[in-house]
């Protein structure tokens, strides 16, 4: 497939547009419940029960909706930090952009911005902790500042404030966070994660249920019930094993006793930084411009601006690390994991969701 998929966007390089490869194509643009800023004025502490995985993410994922089923759209609410932050951001974008390789919109975004480790380490410590809730994960989130770059809106001639895959700003933001829902969902099995994966959480951000089959919410109930029951949720566990993000220790004499499943916490830091920055070069305004340096660089020649998003975030990892404070902070072990799977692998987030 990955022939094909640099193929299809070379094409699109030749016709001026940014990124798009027959993985994107496939996607529908998910149906939205209003604009940027109605999701702005509307922000709260209700989820609008959002919060499911699979199940939840193939019903919205549809080109026409009706107006009964748009409003019953999964929406997570904006923190109100990143309004904050946004305000920021686009302040910085209309008084000062520092003029400096490869983007200066960027370097401009996250000077002296930096990551709460802290939070993040709390993350990782407390994903598996029956007590430590969605709402609380979601509020740790904000730990990570490339995530409020989901929100920028593009400033160009016809006022649409689009990201280069097809969706509108505030989309690539809930289907981000909805990554990050993921996460949290799969390391939970254990306790409440299969209802959460598969369900999604009420307005108090707790995990609904199969008995909750007749609420609206739940539509389609049906598949989500059977989602829930026949899933083979061992492959699931298997996948964070494989991938180095939990393991099991034997605990008792001689180590026969029970095995416990234990967190990597650094690895997991490590997928959440990942999954913050994953498709920021989305975004048409940070896109780099290929440096002479540097050239050629995965089809493009010195001048270039790189937009496939791909390689954009590729190249930034490779040459300019130190622009992404959730990157550059990293092991370096870990960093070469998250290029790996970054550039190398091009793994898309869209499959984990």
């Amino acid at each position: 497939g990955g022939g094909r998929r640099d193929s299809a966007r070379s094409g699109s390089r030749a016709s001026g547009a940014g990124g798009g490869g027959e993985e994107e194509e496939e996607e529908a643009p998910l149906a939205t419940r209003g604009s940027m800023a109605s999701t702005l004025a509307t922000a709260s502490d209700t989820p609008s029960n959002f919060g499911g995985g699979a199940a939840a993410q193939g019903r919205e994922r549809v080109g026409s909706v009706s107006s009964a089923t748009a409003s019953s759209i999964r929406r997570v609410p904006l923190h109100a930090s990143s309004a904050q932050m946004l305000v920021g951001m686009q302040q910085r974008m209309t008084s000062r952009v520092i003029p400096r390789e490869p983007t200066g919109m960027l370097w401009s975004l996250l000077d002296s911005v930096v990551t709460d480790w802290s939070k993040v380490k709390k993350i990782a410590k407390s994903i598996t902790d029956p007590k430590y809730s969605l709402k609380q994960y979601f509020e740790d989130l904000t730990a990570f500042p490339e995530l409020n770059l989901y929100l920028l809106e593009q400033r160009v001639s016809d006022g649409c404030n689009s990201v280069s895959s097809g969706r509108t700003i505030g989309d690539e933001y809930q289907r981000t966070v909805g990554a990050f829902f993921a996460i949290y969902w799969l390391f939970r099995l254990h306790h409440d994660g299969r209802d959460g994966f598969s369900f999604g959480v009420d307005d108090e951000w707790r995990p609904m249920s199969q008995g909750q089959a007749e609420d609206p919410r739940m539509a389609p109930a049906e598949k989500r019930i059977t989602f829930q029951r026949e899933a083979n949720w061992d492959y699931f566990k298997r996948l964070l094993t494989d991938a180095g993000l939990v393991k099991e220790e034997r605990k008792g004499f001689l180590s026969r006793g029970c095995a416990v499943t234990k967190v990597c916490e650094k690895r997991l830091m490590s997928l959440l930084a990942l999954t913050a920055v994953h498709d920021i070069m989305k975004m048409n305004l940070l896109l780099p411009e290929l440096q002479a340096k540097h050239a050629p660089y995965h089809g493009y020649s010195a001048g270039d601006s790189i937009g496939d998003h791909d390689h954009a975030l590729s190249y930034i990892m490779d040459h300019y690390p130190d622009m992404l404070p959730s990157f550059r902070d990293l092991d370096p072990e870990e960093r070469r994991s998250v290029q790996f799977t970054q550039c190398k692998l091009c793994f898309n987030h869209g499959w984990f969701v």
